[in-house]
């Protein structure tokens, strides 16, 4: 095994910039590089220990060497991964307080061990699913690296809970807590790439990296606390890009910025937010591309636990902001599906979504660029709406007390009408969307401008299930009402 050096590092970032994984990115000038690499002391940063790739045989044992080494420095301290390639199998990290940087995107590349990472050994409630790099805890940061899933069976064979036999990664990244009394975890992402490869192995299956960066909660069931922060990060062809699952009293930054938005592409979920509770989101300036089938940004909020008794969905804010989602002819696949089943059972527990200045497309006959279903307490204003579909927001269940304003469907074609509100919505204030067809089913809506109002139901609406992609096609198959 390779000898594992501290070294003195100076260590000055240059400006970061959005990128896609096939174009290479200059963090450091060649004289900063130089001072990396070598090792001169600088008295600036005397902590920072630094790794070379060695192959498959030795890079899980060097990495975990340095982690270790890293945890007995104390906070602050640098994982390097010098450019090449490097082949890990499943690293897990506890507590760990330091950061994990390479040199660029499509220059420090991640790929899984050619023989398939193994499995871990978990108790229920989970389902057993592999991850690739494992935080539990701590407070740490990820930059600079490419994770490349390139293999179609980048784990090996294992039996999924509804039956399938797939060689699926659960997740490139998972973060949770530790245990009961330690399950805060603070995590900031940058300038990472996570691609894998579209093989529908299954519907569930659709790719081998089934999510991109996983948070969670912990194996003994209790939820994740935290600020958690991706910004700059390409993810591609994941069943979902990012998942936050049983989080509780978190803060969430997904983009944040015009110069710190993330890419996506490929999906069936963009953001897939699910059983939240008392935790903000924000998730603006990103680009969701090539939606095929679920939503460019997701809410579920279930009225009972899930998978474990201590994660129960709570009143969350979620601030969903200049993002460009373009999604696929697929009637499952939204740009935003919401739904609120906790707030309806409990009124208290209602969340709130405010919905500003993005930009959706629907390619062909997508299902809609807004879905709430049985959701609450919404602000959908000054939204761009384009492409064809049979509606561009079509509203269902129990849904009320949304405000829908000022919203541009100029470059929008339907079948039937812009907006259709469903037979048992009702509170909701549509306001000077410009000259639109309303369908109005519900009960006590307003609508105030222009418009022109439908009293035919189309067939497609009668027969379509709101939200049901969740219930009999969705990333976890609950039983949904």
């Amino acid at each position: 095994m390779k000898r594992i050096g501290i070294y003195a590092a100076l260590i000055i970032l240059a400006s970061l910039t959005m990128v896609s994984c096939d174009k290479d990115q200059e963090i450091f000038s060649s004289e900063e590089m130089e001072n990396l690499k070598s090792g001169r002391h600088n008295g600036i940063h005397a902590r920072t220990i630094f790794l070379s790739p060695e192959g498959p045989d030795c890079d899980t044992d060097n990495l975990m060497a340095a982690i270790k080494q890293a945890q007995e420095m104390g906070p602050g301290a640098i994982i390097f991964l010098r450019q090449g390639v490097y082949y890990f199998d499943r690293i897990e990290l506890y507590n760990f307080r330091g950061t994990i940087r390479g040199e660029g995107i499509g220059k420090t590349i991640i790929k899984p061990h050619p023989d398939g990472i193994n499995m871990p050994v978990y108790e229920p409630p989970l389902d057993v699913q592999p991850f690739f790099f494992n935080f539990y805890g701590g407070d740490f940061t990820v930059d600079n690296l490419e994770f490349l899933i390139d293999k179609e069976d980048p784990v090996k064979t294992y039996e999924y809970s509804n039956g399938d036999i797939v060689n699926v990664m659960g997740a490139v990244i998972w973060i949770s807590g530790l245990d009961e009394e330690n399950n805060t975890a603070n995590s900031r992402f940058s300038n990472l790439c996570l691609k894998g490869k579209m093989i529908y192995v299954t519907d569930r299956f659709p790719s081998n990296m089934d999510n991109g960066i996983y948070f969670g909660f912990s194996h003994n069931g209790f939820p994740i606390e935290g600020r958690h922060i991706i910004q700059n990060c390409h993810i591609e062809s994941a069943e979902t890009a990012v998942i936050a699952f049983g989080a509780i009293n978190s803060n969430f930054t997904f983009g944040g910025s015009p110069s710190h938005g993330n890419t996506i592409s490929e999906v069936y979920n963009g953001f897939f937010l699910l059983n939240n509770n008392n935790s903000s989101f924000m998730i603006s300036h990103n680009k969701i591309q090539k939606v095929l089938k679920y939503a460019g940004i997701g809410v579920l909020q279930l009225s009972e636990a899930v998978y474990s008794p201590f994660v129960h969905a709570g009143q969350c804010n979620f601030n969903f902001q200049n993002n460009e989602i373009q999604v696929e002819e697929n009637e499952y696949a939204d740009g935003f599906n919401l739904s609120d089943f906790a707030g309806t059972v409990n009124d208290q527990e209602r969340s709130k979504f405010t919905i500003l200045k993005n930009h959706i497309t629907l390619t062909g006959y997508a299902q809609a660029a807004l879905n709430p279903y049985y959701a609450y307490n919404g602000n959908f204003t000054q939204n761009t709406i384009c492409g064809q579909s049979y509606w561009g927001i079509v509203m269902e269940g129990g849904t009320s007390d949304w405000k829908i304003i000022n919203n541009n469907f100029d470059n929008f074609t339907t079948d039937w009408v812009d907006i259709a509100l469903g037979p048992n919505t009702h509170d909701n204030k549509l306001v000077n969307n410009g000259d639109i067809s309303v369908y109005d089913g519900g009960q006590n809506n307003t609508i105030l401008g222009p418009h022109v109002k439908s009293n035919e139901i189309n067939p497609k609406f009668t027969e379509h299930k709101i939200a049901r992609s969740y219930k009999d096609q969705g990333p976890l198959g609950f039983d949904m009402p």
